[in-house]
């Protein structure tokens, strides 16, 4: 079992946890310089080098702005004690967040995917009723209506929504939302449009 990490100084928690979340990000010592100095901070690469190498301290400030470059919580920068029970509780709650966030995002592009693909299909109707309503295609007269068809065809939408019905009907999963603070019934699939 590997010995659980300590840091001595929150500073040096920082330097370290900041250097591994930019990285996670995939951002650049260089990017991170450009977005803290449109955040109005005088920061340039070797500014970002020196934090997380620990030569540089940063002020209170900055740390909200490089925090929030990382798209991370200051406290799971400064935290001393990473590996003790309680900070992998919080970092299992911030995951856990992090992830029922997305998929209540995409929850909305579905529901709206799902109208519009409702929308097409009507409008697809009426024009099948048109006798200009054919297109040539490899040399044959086809409808439009069976051109336009198949993206009202695509089942994809609904087999999210049937999924996410699957989802949502498991107790445990309402649990991990009322735990997180949300709403379980936002996210009832008999909510859907």
């Amino acid at each position: 079992m590997t010995e659980p990490r300590f840091f001595e100084t929150s500073d040096a928690a920082f330097a370290h946890f900041f250097r591994e979340a930019r990285e996670r990000r995939g951002l650049s010592q260089d990017r991170v310089a450009l977005d803290m100095q449109r955040m109005g901070f005088d920061f340039h690469q070797p500014t970002v080098y020196k934090i997380e190498k620990g030569i540089r301290k940063v002020t209170v400030g900055e740390a909200v702005a490089l925090a929030e470059i990382v798209q991370e919580p200051v406290d799971s920068l400064v935290n001393r004690t990473p590996d003790s029970p309680e900070s992998l509780a919080n970092e299992v709650r911030r995951a856990a967040r992090d992830l029922v966030e997305t998929f209540d995002s995409m929850l909305g592009s579905v529901q709206f995917a799902h109208v519009q693909q409702m929308t097409l299909q009507a409008r697809l109707d009426d024009y099948a009723k048109s006798p200009t309503a054919f297109v040539e295609w490899q040399g044959e007269t086809v409808p439009m209506h069976d051109v336009w068809a198949v993206l009202t065809e695509f089942q994809g939408v609904s087999a999210y929504r049937a999924l996410w019905s699957e989802l949502m009907a498991d107790r445990r999963m309402q649990a991990i939302l009322a735990a997180l603070g949300y709403d379980p019934d936002h996210f009832n699939p008999e909510n859907f449009v």
